[in-house]
């Protein structure tokens, strides 16, 4: 290949990943009872200060597959997932809407997580130069598990609900992170101690 095509293909590959906002989000739908949404180490991909309460918080956008979920503000949120920087305790409540549609909640296709809370003390801030959640937060999806995306499935995180200036600060995404089940490790323990047997006495 001619080297400077080479160094030209090199470069807008380089300039295409460095646009990728990298995934801040990990979440396991094997479950849909415990849907776990889990913060990696990597960086926000975007400066952002913003509310972290009902009228802010975060948006994981297009993560229903059907914009007929509907969901009240205010459905609990489990575990510990937060802000690495900020005054936010923890993200405990969510609801549904259309984030490029509506200021409402109701029916949607897009995920608001918050900090129940009106107070306009809790804050949460995204920081090119640092890791932007950490922990993780456990969601019951069991009533609509027929719309929950499948593995691969990505998609924006966006600072705030309403379809506004704030920029992407990064990217969720579903992975395979089912744990087998326990008989799962005894039943290949037990090929594995046959396995044994039958080579010793092969060679005995």
């Amino acid at each position: 290949m001619n080297r400077p095509i080479a160094f030209s293909l090199l470069a807008g590959l380089c300039s295409v990943t460095a646009s990728q906002a990298a995934v801040l989000l990990e979440i396991d739908i094997s479950n849909p009872a415990a849907v776990r949404f889990t913060a990696t180490d990597n960086l926000a991909a975007a400066n952002s200060s913003y509310n972290s309460n009902i009228n802010g918080g975060i948006t994981i956008e297009n993560f229903f597959t059907s914009n007929t979920i509907e969901v009240a503000a205010g459905a609990p949120v489990g575990g510990d997932l937060s802000p690495v920087i900020g005054t936010t305790a923890t993200y405990n409540r969510y609801g549904t809407y259309q984030y490029d549609n509506t200021i409402n909640f109701g029916q949607g296709d897009d995920l608001s997580v918050y900090t129940a809370t009106n107070e306009g003390s809790e804050s949460q801030v995204f920081d090119t130069s640092s890791p932007a959640f950490t922990g993780e937060a456990v969601f019951d999806f069991s009533a609509f598990a027929a719309s929950l995306p499948s593995v691969g499935t990505s998609g924006n995180i966006y600072p705030g609900y309403t379809f506004e200036a704030e920029p992407t600060v990064g990217q969720w995404m579903v992975v395979n992170t089912a744990i087998p089940e326990p008989s799962t490790y005894a039943a290949g323990v037990g090929l594995l101690a046959l396995g044994i047997v039958f080579y010793r006495r092969r060679t005995a």
